[in-house]
């Protein structure tokens, strides 16, 4: 006996598995069927991952070097820029400055009175507020000298003084009392000696000298000044008693 097979004729589900059969091309253009195509396409992200690390890192480091770069260039340009002196730091500060110098018997030699003192160490200079010098002569107040502001070099042997300056000798038994004004001095105290190339004008008990390049003083012993350029001399003749004759 022979049994002849037939395929059933379904028709409803004919109609799902022709539904099904661009669902099916869609998803093996979507899905890899194999493992092989899943471990491929599982490393690519992984890859592309790695690579995206080293590019951050490049570009950290990159971004680093050139911060780097912009910031030494600032700091040379900022060392190189004039007129930048007023932005020097000091490295202390000493407020209420008084320094006394003794001669070789202990007496007073020069004293240096200030407002404020600012050392700088890149010259090992200094800068005073509202200075006063003195100078003595056998504790003897002989020379007065200030300011509004002074300059002192390393050695401390040159002071500049600055803005305002009036250097007055005090009247003794045997001369008469000096006033000295400029607008900058510079004094050698070790020395007794000062010099200006400034304008400058000497008063002296009734007589008065100006000069327009400065002078030269030897503020020891016999003082003597030397005036420079076009130099005037006024002279006020003392008020004479009622009834004394000429």
């Amino acid at each position: 006996m022979r049994i002849r097979w037939s395929r059933p004729i379904v028709t409803g589900k004919r109609a799902c598995l022709a539904d099904a059969v661009p669902c099916a091309r869609s998803a093996r253009n979507c899905w890899p069927r194999k493992a092989s195509s899943m471990r491929s396409c599982s490393a690519m992200p992984r890859a592309s991952m790695l690579l995206s690390k080293r590019e951050l890192s490049l570009a950290a480091l990159l971004l680093a070097l050139g911060s780097a770069a912009l910031w030494l260039q600032w700091a040379d340009d900022a060392s190189k820029a004039p007129g930048r002196a007023g932005e020097r730091r000091p490295d202390y500060i000493v407020e209420g400055l008084s320094v006394v110098t003794l001669d070789a018997e202990g007496l007073p030699e020069r004293r240096l009175d200030a407002l404020r003192l600012r050392h700088y160490p890149d010259d090992d200079s200094s800068e005073l507020d509202e200075p006063v010098l003195k100078l003595f002569d056998a504790a003897a107040l002989r020379w007065r000298a200030r300011s509004v502001r002074a300059w002192i070099n390393a050695r401390g042997d040159e002071i500049l003084l600055e803005q305002d300056v009036r250097l007055q000798r005090a009247a003794t038994a045997q001369s008469a009392p000096i006033t000295l004004r400029t607008s900058e001095l510079l004094v050698l105290p070790e020395v007794d000696y000062a010099e200006t190339a400034r304008d400058v004008e000497v008063e002296r008990e009734h007589d008065r000298l100006s000069a327009t390049q400065g002078l030269r003083a030897w503020l020891g012993g016999e003082t003597r000044i030397q005036l420079f350029g076009s130099v005037r001399a006024r002279v006020d003749q003392p008020s004479r008693p009622e009834g004394q004759g000429l």
